[in-house]
């Protein structure tokens, strides 16, 4: 879960019906903006969230107001959310200090902007907000920093966030309590969205220190679901979330599914969005920390992305010295990365791998939260006349994750005899330190994959045996898978 803080500045503004009635009541205490014809930004406008009440950022009190109801919030999550559900904090919505001011490029006017201005040598009135702006999230910010849990912080900004007070420049430098820079991408196509996600500033958002951010994202729009969230991380992005959505249940909820805002259904796009991040969780622990890139050196791969997915695709990516051809028919995005000498292969709908380097061994699975690999099965695939192979994903089974292991050396079967007991026992030998499965049948024309597993266990040095006290019937066949 990751919370929207909605404090003093919604989209420049506040409004009556979310900030506290001690604020609304004592402009004293809190003053209010002031626009450069005098009049006091305060109690003009009905909205959606009750008439607008901006207050102005600069005063200690003020600040100390939202900073306070802030720290209080995390001490209660670090004493009762034991469980950590909640890893982020969203500071202000779409804020700003000039969108509520006539003109919108003008600032505060009040006694202690105009004295801060004067004393700032500022260039312009936007000047002056884009750097009170950082400097006030900041201060926000820091209210979440204080807390013992592991909180990140967040900003979301407009979809013109260029020609406003949003300056990426400026919250490097001054607002380092700020951990990411998101973006609210209304309207934009899928180039032209990992454009601004790859950018450095002014024109995109990516910099140093801090990672982008898809906020308020139009789930349905386009259908684009799987890209959007595909692409952030293509361009080393932080995350993605999907804007103005309700659940409701059916089938006893156990089906949980989102809707429109008009209440229509939107179970294909959240069906999407869903499993789309289902997929990248189960390899979050490992590819969270590499760089991805549109180049030979990139430490993940993507293959039919970067901002222009396409229903017919064919390419070939290297990865960590070994060619990885990728081809889908169906809009699918490729997904690769180097495991050691291994190779982990995603494709978030239908599309094929062929890779080099074989001969190995295939295993669906997923990466545990400390980035250790757990084997679900094994995976069908084909060894070419050239001695590559081929691997089809998610042909039915979506956002499926696939290791490619290596063989490094075969394990190799010496010997095979009852022993006391009635029990079966084997001689095999393999690589030391390298691990093993022993797989057991009495039907030798059944599929490999359906093979149960009878025992495991790791080689050492030298020959060593392996008895099978499950055997119980004659005409049993054995083979020996490793890793």
């Amino acid at each position: 879960m990751e919370i929207l803080w909605f404090g003093s500045d919604i989209s420049g503004v506040g409004g009556t019906s979310i900030q506290p009635g001690y604020l609304l009541e004592d402009e004293g205490t809190y003053p209010l903006m002031v626009c450069s014809n005098g009049v006091m930004a305060a109690n003009e406008i009905g909205g959606a969230e009750g008439f607008e009440h901006t207050v102005c950022r600069e005063y200690a009190s003020t600040v100390a107001a939202e900073a306070n109801a802030l720290f209080n919030l995390m001490q209660h999550l670090s004493a009762k959310d034991t469980n950590h559900v909640v890893v982020g904090v969203q500071i202000e919505d779409e804020p700003s200090l000039i969108l509520n001011a006539d003109p919108v490029t003008d600032r505060c006017h009040c006694p202690l902007c105009n004295s801060l201005f004067a004393a700032g040598a500022y260039a312009d009135s936007l000047d002056f907000c884009k750097q009170r702006l950082a400097i006030y999230l900041n201060r926000i910010a820091a209210a979440v920093k204080l807390s013992p849990l592991k909180i990140w912080t967040r900003v979301n900004w407009v979809d013109a966030f260029a020609s406003c007070d949003e300056d990426v420049s400026r919250m490097q430098s001054l607002a380092t309590n700020v951990d990411f820079i998101g973006w609210d991408p209304y309207g934009e196509t899928q180039a032209s969205r990992y454009q601004v996600f790859t950018n450095p500033p002014p024109g995109g958002l990516s910099a140093p220190l801090n990672f982008p951010f898809a906020c308020e994202e139009p789930g349905g729009q386009d259908a684009t679901c799987r890209q959007k969230i595909l692409d952030l991380f293509a361009a080393n992005g932080a995350g993605c979330e999907f804007y103005r959505v309700d659940t409701y249940s059916t089938n006893a909820g156990v089906d949980n599914y989102l809707i429109n805002p008009d209440g229509t259904d939107a179970r294909p796009w959240t069906d999407a969005i869903r499993q789309t991040f289902g997929m990248l969780r189960r390899v979050m622990s490992k590819a969270a920390v590499l760089m991805g890139g549109n180049d030979a050196a990139a430490q993940i791969q993507y293959f039919n992305s970067y901002g222009n997915t396409k229903t017919i695709y064919h390419g070939t990516n290297l990865l960590a010295g070994v060619g990885l051809q990728y081809s889908t028919t169906t809009g699918g995005v490729g997904l690769a990365f180097a495991d050691g000498n291994d190779l982990v292969l995603m494709s978030d709908l239908a599309g094929i791998f062929i890779l080099q380097g074989g001969p190995g061994v295939f295993e669906n699975g997923f990466y545990d939260q400390d980035g250790n690999w757990v084997a679900v099965s094994m995976h069908p695939a084909a060894t070419n006349a050239d001695g590559s192979m081929t691997i089809h994903l998610s042909p039915g089974t979506p956002y499926e994750v696939v290791k490619f292991i290596k063989a490094t050396e075969l394990p190799l079967v010496s010997g095979g005899a009852f022993i006391s007991g009635g029990f079966f026992q084997l001689t095999i030998s393999g690589v030391p330190g390298q691990g093993f499965r022993v797989l057991s049948t009495n039907l030798l024309q059944a599929p490999q994959l359906t093979w149960p597993v009878v025992g495991s266990g790791t080689f050492g040095l030298g020959v060593m045996s392996f008895t099978d006290f499950g055997a119980t019937i004659s005409g049993r066949f054995y083979r020996v898978a490793s890793p």
